[in-house]
Protein backbone atom coordinates (compact mmCIF):
# COMPACT_ATOMS: atom_id res chain seq x y z
CA UNK A 1 0.00 0.00 0.00
CA UNK A 2 1.27 3.44 -0.93
CA UNK A 3 1.35 5.72 2.11
CA UNK A 4 2.38 9.30 2.87
CA UNK A 5 2.96 10.31 6.47
CA UNK A 6 1.82 13.72 7.62
CA UNK A 7 3.83 14.95 10.62
CA UNK A 8 1.55 17.23 12.63
CA UNK A 9 3.73 19.75 14.48
CA UNK A 10 0.94 22.01 15.71
CA UNK A 11 0.72 22.48 19.48
CA UNK A 12 -2.83 21.17 19.33
CA UNK A 13 -3.52 17.77 17.85
CA UNK A 14 -6.01 17.44 15.03
CA UNK A 15 -4.95 20.55 13.10
CA UNK A 16 -3.99 18.65 9.95
CA UNK A 17 -7.29 18.45 8.04
CA UNK A 18 -6.37 21.10 5.42
CA UNK A 19 -3.17 19.17 4.64
CA UNK A 20 -5.05 15.86 4.42
CA UNK A 21 -7.58 17.38 2.00
CA UNK A 22 -4.88 18.88 -0.22
CA UNK A 23 -2.74 15.74 -0.34
CA UNK A 24 -5.84 13.58 -0.95
CA UNK A 25 -6.59 15.60 -4.07
CA UNK A 26 -3.28 14.50 -5.69
CA UNK A 27 -2.66 11.13 -3.99
CA UNK A 28 -4.86 8.05 -3.97
CA UNK A 29 -2.97 6.10 -1.30
CA UNK A 30 -3.22 6.21 2.48
CA UNK A 31 -2.37 9.36 4.46
CA UNK A 32 -1.23 8.58 7.99
CA UNK A 33 -1.06 11.47 10.48
CA UNK A 34 1.65 11.13 13.13
CA UNK A 35 2.60 13.40 16.00
CA UNK A 36 6.22 14.29 16.79
CA UNK A 37 6.45 11.66 19.50
CA UNK A 38 5.60 9.01 16.86
CA UNK A 39 8.43 9.71 14.38
CA UNK A 40 9.77 6.15 14.74
CA UNK A 41 6.55 4.90 13.09
CA UNK A 42 7.41 6.61 9.79
CA UNK A 43 8.46 4.20 7.05
CA UNK A 44 7.84 6.18 3.88
CA UNK A 45 7.64 9.68 2.41
CA UNK A 46 6.55 12.39 4.86
CA UNK A 47 5.31 15.97 4.92
CA UNK A 48 5.98 18.21 7.93
CA UNK A 49 3.09 20.64 8.41
CA UNK A 50 3.14 24.30 9.28
CA UNK A 51 2.74 25.38 12.90
CA UNK A 52 2.31 28.40 15.12
CA UNK A 53 5.55 27.36 16.87
CA UNK A 54 8.81 29.25 16.27
CA UNK A 55 11.88 27.28 15.17
CA UNK A 56 14.17 30.30 15.59
CA UNK A 57 13.13 30.64 19.22
CA UNK A 58 14.05 27.01 19.88
CA UNK A 59 10.52 25.62 19.72
CA UNK A 60 11.60 22.57 17.71
CA UNK A 61 12.42 19.16 19.14
CA UNK A 62 15.80 17.53 18.75
CA UNK A 63 13.89 14.36 17.80
CA UNK A 64 12.39 16.13 14.79
CA UNK A 65 15.75 17.60 13.75
CA UNK A 66 17.39 14.16 14.01
CA UNK A 67 14.55 12.60 12.02
CA UNK A 68 15.07 15.19 9.27
CA UNK A 69 18.83 14.61 9.14
CA UNK A 70 18.54 10.81 9.10
CA UNK A 71 15.44 10.04 7.04
CA UNK A 72 15.88 7.65 4.14
CA UNK A 73 12.56 8.70 2.57
CA UNK A 74 11.39 11.74 0.58
CA UNK A 75 10.54 14.66 2.86
CA UNK A 76 8.69 17.94 2.29
CA UNK A 77 8.52 20.67 4.92
CA UNK A 78 5.85 23.35 4.68
CA UNK A 79 6.39 26.69 6.51
CA UNK A 80 7.42 25.50 10.00
CA UNK A 81 8.54 22.23 8.38
CA UNK A 82 10.68 24.24 5.92
CA UNK A 83 12.25 26.12 8.83
CA UNK A 84 12.92 22.88 10.74
CA UNK A 85 14.59 21.36 7.67
CA UNK A 86 16.74 24.48 7.31
CA UNK A 87 17.78 24.36 10.96
CA UNK A 88 18.53 20.63 10.76
CA UNK A 89 21.02 21.34 7.97
CA UNK A 90 22.78 24.33 9.50
CA UNK A 91 20.70 27.28 8.32
CA UNK A 92 19.86 30.04 10.79
CA UNK A 93 16.14 30.61 11.33
CA UNK A 94 15.33 34.21 12.30
CA UNK A 95 12.44 36.63 12.79
CA UNK A 96 11.71 38.39 9.51
CA UNK A 97 8.43 40.20 10.17
CA UNK A 98 4.86 39.29 9.39
CA UNK A 99 4.23 37.69 6.00
CA UNK A 100 0.57 36.98 5.29
CA UNK A 101 -1.33 36.58 2.07
CA UNK A 102 -0.12 36.12 -1.49
CA UNK A 103 3.54 36.78 -2.26
CA UNK A 104 5.47 36.53 -5.51
CA UNK A 105 8.25 33.99 -5.64
CA UNK A 106 11.23 33.83 -8.01
CA UNK A 107 12.77 30.52 -9.04
CA UNK A 108 16.57 30.83 -9.05
CA UNK A 109 17.35 27.15 -9.61
CA UNK A 110 15.56 24.26 -11.26
CA UNK A 111 13.96 22.10 -8.62
CA UNK A 112 11.82 18.99 -9.05
CA UNK A 113 9.47 20.24 -6.32
CA UNK A 114 8.76 23.43 -8.34
CA UNK A 115 8.37 21.75 -11.73
CA UNK A 116 5.40 23.13 -13.64
CA UNK A 117 5.56 26.58 -12.04
CA UNK A 118 6.73 29.65 -13.95
CA UNK A 119 9.93 31.53 -13.19
CA UNK A 120 7.77 33.85 -11.06
CA UNK A 121 4.71 32.46 -9.29
CA UNK A 122 2.43 33.49 -6.46
CA UNK A 123 1.66 31.48 -3.30
CA UNK A 124 -0.05 32.11 0.04
CA UNK A 125 2.20 32.82 3.01
CA UNK A 126 1.68 32.98 6.75
CA UNK A 127 4.86 33.20 8.81
CA UNK A 128 7.04 35.36 11.07
CA UNK A 129 10.34 33.52 10.67
CA UNK A 130 12.62 32.90 7.70
CA UNK A 131 15.51 30.61 6.78
CA UNK A 132 18.92 32.18 6.10
CA UNK A 133 20.59 31.44 2.75
CA UNK A 134 23.80 30.12 4.34
CA UNK A 135 23.83 26.41 5.19
CA UNK A 136 24.12 22.96 3.66
CA UNK A 137 21.01 23.13 1.48
CA UNK A 138 20.56 24.69 -1.95
CA UNK A 139 18.24 27.64 -2.32
CA UNK A 140 15.84 27.07 -5.24
CA UNK A 141 13.47 30.05 -4.86
CA UNK A 142 13.38 33.41 -3.11
CA UNK A 143 10.84 36.16 -2.53
CA UNK A 144 10.60 38.36 -5.64
CA UNK A 145 10.63 41.57 -3.57
CA UNK A 146 13.49 40.54 -1.25
CA UNK A 147 15.96 37.91 -2.46
CA UNK A 148 17.17 37.39 1.12
CA UNK A 149 13.81 35.75 1.95
CA UNK A 150 14.31 32.08 1.09
CA UNK A 151 11.16 30.41 -0.26
CA UNK A 152 12.42 26.94 -1.29
CA UNK A 153 15.35 24.83 -0.15
CA UNK A 154 16.48 21.40 -1.25
CA UNK A 155 19.06 18.84 -0.26
CA UNK A 156 21.86 18.42 -2.77
CA UNK A 157 21.50 14.62 -3.00
CA UNK A 158 18.45 13.39 -1.07
CA UNK A 159 14.79 14.11 -1.95
CA UNK A 160 14.37 16.59 0.92
CA UNK A 161 12.61 19.88 0.21
CA UNK A 162 11.30 22.84 2.18
CA UNK A 163 8.85 25.51 1.05
CA UNK A 164 8.18 28.61 3.13
CA UNK A 165 4.82 29.15 1.46
CA UNK A 166 1.62 27.12 1.91
CA UNK A 167 0.95 25.05 -1.24
CA UNK A 168 -2.06 23.42 0.45
CA UNK A 169 -3.89 26.77 0.42
CA UNK A 170 -4.15 27.13 -3.36
CA UNK A 171 -5.16 24.84 -6.20
CA UNK A 172 -1.97 25.76 -8.08
CA UNK A 173 0.23 24.88 -5.11
CA UNK A 174 -1.61 21.65 -4.41
CA UNK A 175 -1.52 20.43 -7.99
CA UNK A 176 2.11 21.41 -8.60
CA UNK A 177 4.13 21.31 -5.37
CA UNK A 178 2.20 18.57 -3.58
CA UNK A 179 1.68 16.73 -6.87
CA UNK A 180 5.42 16.91 -7.57
CA UNK A 181 6.19 15.56 -4.10
CA UNK A 182 3.86 12.61 -4.67
CA UNK A 183 5.49 11.92 -8.06
CA UNK A 184 8.98 12.07 -6.54
CA UNK A 185 7.95 9.73 -3.73
CA UNK A 186 6.54 6.84 -5.77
Amino acid sequence: MRRIYLINVHRKKGRSQKYISAVSSVFSGQIKVVEEEELAKIHGPAIITGSERMVGEGDVSEDLLNFIRNTKYPLLGICYGHQAIGKAFGHRVYKCGKHRGPEKILKIKNSPILQGLGDVFEMEESHYECVDREGELEVAAVNLEDENLVETIQHREAPIFGVQFHPEKTQLGTKTVLGNFVSLSF
